[in-house]
């Protein structure tokens, strides 16, 4: 039984992650090719920082790849042990990642008004909540708050889930940043699930790290007929499974932490929290700025602090290294200090990670130096 159980974590860890990577790796060409033939581009302006027409659908090779893949492993391990592939969950799951790839694509090609977005993103996490049981249990303490009532517990998930959602499109705007975030949470997601044996969830968020990274090889490609950018239909999908990963990696950490000799797990929402950090604390920022300048918060601007990184002049992969390099330490630092009473290490890695605001503030110190 222990190697039935050693046998599927490493199935979980190794066979969703290299399978998916290949497949999408084969997948993108075609895809690319047919969206030139079709003009499905993301053209230049003055606000982007691309100067060449590019591709957009990365989002929808990267969810035919896991479609791919759940597809062949669920045939593969239901007949094995039905415990192992939870296809309630999975029908879920893929019924919203599908609507949003066509919200994506709708706002790629013509645009979408904000409450349209906001709409469908409701209506879709809604029905992945209510089929697949995707909701918060418990803050497990944070700001003294313990077991949600029913209600309470979907209103605050279907607020998580559009929040990252949204911020996850909202960072997209450079090369590789979006994917990138996205690649560290779902790998650090990933372990934890096949370490604590659910199979299932270990299975989604390896295979959107593999296909996630294929992604990064074309994207950060210099051949422009090779380079693809994820489209709002990618970044929405990357945002949903990040709030998937962290809705049900919160959960069973709950459970685990009652019996957790090690304390391994202790304030593990901390830790989950630190993963998603840039993306939560620019949209904060950016939605503040806009409010405060009295224009709509949804509208587009090139104020996110990936910008201003490249207003000092780097590049878009050394800007988005800067911020991985921000992630995995902030992570680290997180997981070092879980040992804390939680809201006292909420505060102090709330306090840490908001040290990423002085970009913006040495962007424009350097901008006014140049004008000098």
């Amino acid at each position: 039984m222990l190697l039935l159980s050693n046998m599927f974590r490493l199935i979980c860890f190794v066979f969703p992650f290299l399978f998916s990577m290949i497949i999408s790796f084969w997948l993108f060409p075609p895809i690319i090719r047919l969206s030139r033939r079709l003009r499905l581009f993301d053209t230049p302006n003055k606000r982007k920082s691309h100067n060449d027409v590019v591709p957009f659908l990365g989002g929808v090779s990267i969810f035919l790849t896991i479609l791919c893949v759940v597809l062949i492993l669920g045939i593969v391990l239901y007949p094995i042990n039905s415990s192992f592939f939870d296809f309630k969950l999975a029908f879920g799951l893929f019924i919203a990642l599908f609507t949003l790839i066509i919200l994506g694509l709708k706002d790629d090609l013509a645009g979408t008004k904000p409450i349209e977005k906001f709409i469908f993103q409701i209506l879709a996490v809604s029905f992945l909540i209510l089929v697949g049981d995707v909701h918060i249990l418990s803050l497990n303490g944070l700001f003294g708050i313990y077991y949600l009532s029913q209600w309470t517990s979907f209103l605050l998930s279907l607020f998580v889930f559009v929040l990252l959602i949204n911020s996850f499109n909202l960072i997209d705007g450079i090369d590789g940043l979006s994917a990138s975030i996205s690649i560290i949470g779902n790998l650090f997601m990933g372990a934890f699930f096949a370490n604590n044996a659910s199979f299932f969830n270990a299975i989604i968020m390896f295979s959107f790290a593999g296909a996630t990274l294929s992604f990064l090889f074309f994207n950060f490609s210099r051949n422009r007929k090779e380079k693809v950018f994820l489209g709002d239909n990618g970044a929405l999908c990357l945002g949903l499974i990040s709030a998937y990963g962290i809705i049900l990696s919160i959960n069973q950490s709950v459970q685990i932490e009652a019996v957790d000799a090690d304390k391994l797990y202790k304030n593990f929402q901390i830790m989950i929290m630190a993963l998603v950090s840039y993306p939560l604390l620019d949209t904060l920022r950016v939605f503040v700025v806009r409010l405060l300048k009295g224009i709509s918060p949804f509208g587009a601007d090139n104020n996110h602090m990936h910008h201003h990184l490249l207003k000092l002049h780097l590049s878009h992969k050394a800007s988005t290294l800067i911020i991985v390099f921000y992630t995995v330490l902030l992570f680290l630092v997180a997981f070092q200090l879980r040992s804390l009473n939680m809201n006292d290490h909420f505060a102090i890695i709330l306090t840490i990670s908001m040290l990423i605001y002085f970009i913006p503030l040495v962007s424009r110190f350097y901008e006014k130096y140049k004008r000098e």
